[in-house]
């Protein structure tokens, strides 16, 4: 679980408890409509043991699903102070919309291949360079959904 105060907490799924609790970044006070906190849900590789979430600078981290403590990244992701929804995990791609307007950020999905850090993010319907509205949900940008895989242009 993430939260707009910077915090991201793992819970026992049989218990409730709190597993871990990790503070990736101080918190920067908002309003409503931009909260300038974690809003994505992180998504998580279960294969490497990881827990991706984005960072209110927008700085993309990857934390020890057992510990909490990060061990990738961090890498810019999003636009610092935007307002970006629920993470995705496909073929080794995270992937997240970003709406409002918050932190200057355009609407639209971004998304970020985590086998090669180096390569710049990959932003793709960008939908305004202002005002209100965008691309959002909980769900976030993912197999279910009409979007655009980065730079291989083909739908997932």
């Amino acid at each position: 679980m993430a939260g707009s105060a910077n915090n991201f907490y793992a819970l026992d799924a049989q218990d409730g408890s709190i597993t871990f609790e990790s503070h990736v970044l101080p918190a920067d006070q908002g309003m409503w409509l931009c909260p300038n906190g974690i809003n994505a849900t992180p998504t998580i590789d279960r294969s490497k043991g990881v827990v991706y979430t984005i960072a209110v600078d927008g700085s993309l981290y990857g934390l020890d699903l057992g510990t909490g403590k990060p061990n990738w990244g961090p890498l810019q992701a999003v636009p610092p102070f935007s307002k970006n929804w629920s993470l995705n995990l496909v073929d080794g791609t995270v992937y997240t919309s970003i709406s409002q307007g918050c932190g200057g950020a355009r609407s639209g999905i971004y998304s970020m291949d985590l086998r090669d850090p180096a390569r710049s993010v990959i932003r793709d319907l960008l939908i305004s360079k202002g005002g209100g509205a965008g691309i959002w949900g909980r769900a976030g940008g993912g197999r279910e959904r009409s979007c655009l895989r980065g730079d291989r242009g083909r739908r997932i």
